[in-house]
């Protein structure tokens, strides 16, 4: 049998460690468009390897999350000064506010109803916003205050749908801004149990368990319980969903130090680490973090 080829993976510099690179998306003529969230500019990636960037008219803006529009520019969130962005194929942008202070826009996608939507971090709303500039904002009812609705997308059934980082849960939203909620009579459910699963049922809610736990999953569990805690963390310190961090860590118990350092990759993506290492930050890390039960301690700050 044959197999597959590898596949090649090649990294392009497009910036200095200001710059920050964080959205990506493909606009006309098979270009690449970028946003640099450290800088406040735009880029363009051109199939033939040629970067132009765009400089926005706040440094501080941090445009974040970046999308083809249906009028043919892109269009991005500005996380840093809660506006959404829009730039031309040619590079002259523009940018609109947003009706309520402090919004913190993140996510962003284009609607099948020939308009923009966004998740509002900071104030649990969805926004949508015409190609002329036109905002209306939707708030989410049911959602507890902090769900942090963060990536969108247009969803196969003509509605949006947004994760709701915090609330551990996604939302879905129409086109004319009615968020649905479905009662449980609504919904039927047929269980159908695999085999080699431990299944319970009570209430309308299942649960199957892999009862057996071997070392692997040990030690990924280890890691997922370090994230959890520094995501608790990096919110508790005020960071933005964007920022990132240099994060330094000790472990008393050897176990979890095997899982943070076989994991370390994984638990730097997901935290928005650039620098992850053992060892105890110097005085421009903040104060320490402890966990007991793993015996862990960090110290992190943005970068």
């Amino acid at each position: 049998m044959h197999l597959p080829d590898p596949p090649s993976v090649e990294e392009i510099p497009v910036g200095d460690e200001k710059d920050g690179p964080y959205g990506i998306a493909s606009g006309a003529g098979g270009a690449l468009w970028l946003t640099f969230a450290g800088s406040g500019r735009i880029a363009r990636l051109a199939p033939g390897g040629g970067l132009r960037t765009y400089a926005l008219d706040a440094s501080g803006c941090r445009p974040t999350v970046i999308t083809p529009g249906p009028d043919g520019a892109l269009w991005f969130t500005r996380h840093g000064d809660h506006r959404i962005g829009r730039v031309t194929v040619d590079g002259d942008s523009t940018s609109f506010p947003l009706p309520t202070p402090d919004s913190g826009p993140f996510g962003i996608t284009a609607g099948p109803d020939g308009a923009l939507w966004f998740t509002e971090t900071r104030t649990d709303r969805v926004g949508r916003i015409t190609v002329a500039g036109e905002v209306t904002e939707f708030g989410l009812p049911g959602t507890a205050p902090g769900a942090l609705p963060s990536a969108i997308t247009a969803g196969p059934d003509g509605a949006l749908w947004c994760t709701l980082n915090q609330a551990d849960a996604i939302g879905r939203v129409t086109v004319d801004g009615e968020v649905i909620d479905l009662a449980p009579e609504e919904v039927i459910v047929t269980e159908t149990p695999r085999e080699g699963l431990s299944v319970a049922s009570d209430a309308g809610a299942t649960v199957a368990l892999d009862l057996e736990i071997t070392e692997e999953l040990r030690r990924a569990g280890l890691a997922r319980d370090a994230i959890r805690l520094i995501q608790e963390a990096r919110k508790n310190s005020g960071l933005d969903v964007a920022d990132r961090i240099a994060l330094r860590w000790t472990a008393a118990d050897p176990a979890v130090a095997e899982a943070l350092g076989e994991h370390a990759g994984l638990i730097a993506d997901e935290v928005l680490a650039t620098d992850f290492a053992t060892g105890t930050g110097d005085e421009s890390y903040g104060e320490p973090f402890t966990d007991e039960p793993l015996t862990l301690t960090f110290q992190l700050r943005r970068v």
